[in-house]
């Protein structure tokens, strides 16, 4: 794809349109692969950009079971906290979060991490 990358880490994804491209790099062949040229390999972060698919990612990672609704809160959620601390999240702020948006579901994120 001939899209600019957001300036900084050039590998480090938050935003939606960026992460099917980090989806897509951690599938490619090994000619494609950064880390084969000594680059790290891409990975999602989560901040003020974060969109659906981010954060949709983030809770399948942590095995958690969640509707769209669900989702959404995160999202914003995730943004509030980025937006108030002028950072990037980090995985177990993204955790703390999940924990205090889906109570009922905290046990799930308990033992797992990003």
């Amino acid at each position: 794809m001939n899209r600019a990358l957001p300036p900084g880490d050039r590998r480090s994804f938050e935003s939606s349109p960026y992460f099917a491209d980090a989806v897509a790099l951690r599938r490619a062949d090994v000619q494609d692969r950064p880390d084969v040229v000594g680059q790290p390999p891409a990975k999602v972060v989560f901040g003020k950009g974060s969109g659906i698919d981010s954060v949709k990612n983030g809770l399948k990672t942590l095995g958690v079971e969640f509707t769209e609704d669900e989702a959404m809160q995160v999202v914003s959620a995730v943004k509030e906290f980025s937006l108030q601390h002028k950072r990037l999240l980090t995985a177990a702020e993204f955790n703390s979060i999940v924990s205090k948006v889906l109570p009922a579901k905290a046990g799930a994120v308990s033992g797992n991490a990003i």
